[in-house]
């Protein structure tokens, strides 16, 4: 999602992480402890937002991916 963003800044200059979130469905607030990695991103929103950013197949499938990735990572570490 940061690359996301990151491309649609360049593209605007004046693009904020709020017009991103609406763009998304989330809070600004959300987004930023997303984007920070102090808040966990579900499947199901994972899916929102892979629809809300018009993600191709493969790009909606890896993110997904890695979202599940993430969450079983820290779930075994969450379990240590």
């Amino acid at each position: 999602m940061k690359e996301k963003l990151e491309e649609k800044q360049l593209q605007n200059k004046s693009y904020s992480l709020r017009a991103f979130s609406a763009k998304l469905g989330i809070s600004p607030g959300g987004l930023a402890q997303i984007l920070s990695g102090k808040k966990r991103i579900s499947i199901n929103r994972a899916h929102e937002v892979a629809v809300n950013l018009k993600l191709s197949k493969e790009e909606k499938t890896l993110f997904i991916l890695l979202v599940e990735f993430e969450q079983s990572i820290r779930a075994r570490s969450d379990a240590a």
